[in-house]
């Protein structure tokens, strides 16, 4: 016995003495990641009563769609209102469907089981970057330090659930197994194989990832042709194949979720938007900057038959294809916002390969010493400038969630401190306890916006619903009912547009300035003849339209019954101002921790 504990031990040292920066890196990049939650908790310490800290906030909104899953609904159609639960929605649903299968595994809850992946997922991607990196060229230490840095300095931690923390490590264990089936003669079916099973993944949970898939694939499978690799085109098509196959699933729900009532409006309200011109200049001159360094690069070292720089080369064309697709399509789906983070990622890896090339020559002529410096001096300035921009939006943000954050204001879309906010807890008890499954909530935005995670409940709103299935007309509808107990909401005609941004056309609107009304500055518009279709002008012309005729029925508290409503929940902690009880259709059925819960009278 003593004997196989001291061979365990020899074993662990001799891992630590070869793998100890890759150990380090795993721990510093969890930490780094998760540490905001650890303080929480200790901040809050015994008062602690079951309400988490969210620290994205996507968090919410991914965490409402699993709790479908234990609701009952496994389609995840809509997590918010009750209407639309037969509503296909075409967004693939496994990222959700394996993270409710752990929190079921283990009996956690969904939001402590999020705290968790704060630690976990992103030590998964820093090994998987590693093995990646190390797969494309077996540099350790480049391999350590620089998604070290990434996952730090510049990502400013990996928060967000489900995308990329159960979307990335898929996409990474895919490039991986497409690198081997590459740059290795051997197991090549084998290799083919599993990354065409990770690429049939990457369609069942995020479709930014399998969209980049297919043009990066499809890249390097002009390249096998180019070069009459007819033995490697028949294992090519067999990863296609599998992918297919295993992606044939989110294919037949993609096609029924097209055919539901308002997708049109709700593709609109997403983001799709239809142009021909970048959705970001700066990104794409970035993207062809690096491109052209590489063919360069490349050139000078005469690497152009080498799979590895074959690998990267298709990865860089891909960086500029794959978000500008739409010079040829003339179809934008937001890639400037959700695919923020993969330029810098890429550029990460083609930097990998570059400097174990720079590292690995031996020149000694002064001329070709200088150039190799002016080639290290180049690199960083393109690894460097880009990531330095990204943090600048990513990493502030992040740091804040190390302060004490329980006086700061609400907004859904952002990190809640829940420090205060744990007597909802009572609040999800009662609904728990007392309410029949998907009976249908309404109180203010903040508590709205957990009620989905933390009990069975659905609600009358939430600013996440504009993402999902229902018309322009609805999410408006619901907003401004939303608004209904606060007396000076609508005084100024401005709806809160400029404040609660994101109504129906947030991302639509980012899209069209960023490409067509940005050329106003250059005096170019006129070329375009483009008059703005998604303004926040034409936002509220919209708006005013639907509130004139909410109001020709009477603006009175029967008006919220044009939906599903069971119940109501004045928070007056969080809005004191409300004033429920001057409602005579108003029951009351419950008060507690200045909390009152009413019935409508139907």
């Amino acid at each position: 016995m003593v004997a196989y504990l001291l061979n365990i031990v020899k074993l662990v040292k001799n891992f630590l003495k070869k793998y100890w920066a890759v150990v380090i890196g795993v721990i510093v990049v969890a930490v780094f990641t998760g540490l905001p939650s650890f303080l929480f908790f200790q901040r809050v310490g015994n008062d602690f009563a079951g309400v988490y800290p969210v620290n994205n906030g996507d968090t919410l909104f991914y965490l409402a769609r699993t709790q479908e899953v234990f609701d009952g609904h496994k389609a995840i159609n809509h997590q918010y209102f009750w209407e639309h639960k037969n509503s296909t929605y075409a967004q693939a649903r496994g990222a959700e469907y394996f993270f409710g299968f752990i929190a079921d595994i283990f009996h956690i809850s969904l939001p402590a089981l999020q705290i968790i992946m704060d630690f976990v997922s992103p030590a998964i991607i820093f090994i998987l970057t590693y093995l990646l990196l190390y797969t494309i060229a077996p540099h350790k230490y480049a391999a350590v330090i620089l998604p070290l840095l990434t996952f730090t300095l510049a990502f400013g931690g990996i928060t967000k659930p489900m995308h990329p923390q159960l979307s990335l490590p898929i996409l990474i264990i895919f490039l991986i197994f497409w690198v081997r089936f590459i740059k290795n003669n051997q197991d090549k079916r084998f290799n083919a194989v599993l990354a065409g099973a990770f690429f049939g993944l990457l369609f069942l949970t995020y479709h930014y990832h399998w969209m980049f898939a297919i043009t990066l694939t499809g890249i390097y499978f002009l390249i096998l042709l180019l070069r009459q690799d007819w033995l490697n085109t028949k294992y090519y098509l067999l990863m296609w194949g599998v992918a297919v196959a295993a992606g044939i699933p989110y294919l037949l729900q993609f096609i029924s979720g097209a055919k539901v009532p308002y997708y049109a409006e709700m593709l609109v309200r997403i983001g799709l938007y239809h142009s021909h011109l970048p959705e970001t200049y700066p990104r794409l001159a970035v993207a062809l900057v690096w491109l052209a360094f590489f063919i360069f690069f490349a050139r000078y070292y005469k690497l152009e038959e080498k799979p590895a720089a074959q690998i990267i080369a298709s990865l860089l064309i891909a960086n500029v294809l794959f978000p500008n697709h739409q010079l040829i399509t003339g179809i934008i789906v937001e890639n400037a916002n959700h695919w923020a983070w993969m330029p810098l990622f890429i550029f990460i890896i083609s930097g990998h390969y570059i400097f174990w090339v720079i590292s690995r020559q031996q020149e000694q002529e002064r001329k070709r010493a200088i150039i190799k410096k002016i080639m290290l001096a180049i690199l960083f300035i393109l690894i460097i400038a880009p990531a330095y921009r990204f943090s600048t939006f990513t990493l502030q943000p992040f740091l804040q969630l190390y302060a004490d954050r329980s006086s700061a204001g609400f907004r859904p879309a952002s990190p809640i401190d829940t420090k205060n906010l744990q007597y909802y807890s009572t609040i999800f008890d009662w609904i728990n306890e007392n309410t029949e499954p998907d009976a249908v909530i309404f109180s203010d935005s903040r508590l709205m916006s957990f009620i989905p995670v933390y009990t069975r409940a659905n609600v009358y709103n939430t600013e996440y619903a504009q993402w999902l299935p229902g018309s322009d007309q609805e999410i408006i509808e619901r907003s401004l009912l939303t608004k209904f107990f606060d007396e000076d909401a609508y005084v100024n005609g401005e709806f809160q547009v400029e404040k609660f941004y994101n109504l129906i056309w947030a991302m639509t609107r980012q899209t069209e300035e960023n490409t067509h009304t940005i050329l106003d500055n250059y005096g170019l518009s006129w070329r375009l003849r483009y008059e703005p279709k998604y303004s926040i002008s034409q936002e509220k012309e919209k708006i005013q339209a639907v509130y004139a005729n909410l109001k020709i029925f009477g603006w009175d508290i029967n008006l919220l019954k044009k939906y599903r409503l069971d119940y109501i929940i004045w928070d007056k902690n969080f809005k004191p101002e409300w004033k429920l009880d001057e409602y005579q259709q108003l029951s009351k059925v419950y008060e507690d921790n200045n909390v009152a819960i009413y019935t409508l009278a139907r």
